[in-house]
């Protein structure tokens, strides 16, 4: 099918220093030159896995609600500046784009996608390796050896239910052009390449479907952090 009749969606990370203002910029007006309408994925929720867990004198603790507020705090900081570069555009522009979150899209597809997905990380070495090669990559652990082992699974938590929500998204929700601006991680460039299908493990025995979903690093221009 065309591009240009289909949709796209731009994630947008609320705690990562690549979403600069020109970057935004730029991301809006290349795809809503390509495609038939854009959408700014918050992935608000993800903050969990690195705002909830606490210091409790010699080992943890979790303050749920405290992580809550950080994370309504930084997301309605996003979502305003994002409102501010839609004010900027032409009104049939404007009408091509809107902004959502994780709550638009948890509903029980995505959850059988976590779910899947959590099973294969427990039972399959090869997909437990590659999100390890992710957390590795992407994730500073903290000095503490006991700290360490924590983030370590919350950071394995967090590549898992990122790659199901994206899946959920891009396969599920007819938004199959997807964009961000750098490279997709180990653990989806594994599973679109099909690395696990002799272990039961792709993209169509998760949706039931052919894979749809076209994936787009777009680095461009940056001046001014989000």
């Amino acid at each position: 099918m065309d591009p240009s009749q289909q949709s796209a969606i731009i994630g947008v990370s609320l705690d990562s220093k690549s979403f600069t203002r020109e970057w935004v910029r730029y991301a809006i007006s290349h795809t809503l030159a390509k495609h038939r309408d854009v959408e700014l994925f918050l992935g608000d929720r993800l903050l969990s896995y690195n705002k909830t867990l606490r210091r409790y004198a010699l080992d943890f603790a979790v303050d749920f609600e405290t992580a809550r507020r950080r994370m309504a705090h930084r997301s309605g900081e996003v979502a305003s500046f994002l409102q501010s570069e839609i004010a900027r555009l032409r009104s049939d522009d404007r009408a091509r784009i809107r902004i959502t979150n994780w709550t638009h899209y948890s509903d029980s597809v995505f959850q059988d996608l976590f779910r899947h997905l959590q099973i294969a990380y427990a039972a399959l070495p090869a997909f437990r390796a590659c999100v390890s090669h992710d957390v590795l990559a992407h994730f500073t652990p903290p000095p503490q050896a006991n700290q360490a082992e924590v983030s370590r699974v919350l950071s394995a938590l967090y590549v898992v239910e990122e790659t199901a929500m994206l899946i959920r998204i891009t396969e599920m929700a007819d938004r199959p052009y997807d964009y961000y601006p750098e490279n997709q991680i180990f653990t989806l460039d594994s599973l679109y390449a099909d690395e696990f299908v002799g272990q039961g493990l792709s993209i169509e025995t998760l949706t039931g479907k052919p894979k749809a979903r076209v994936f787009t690093p777009l680095p461009g221009p940056g001046l001014v952090q989000v």
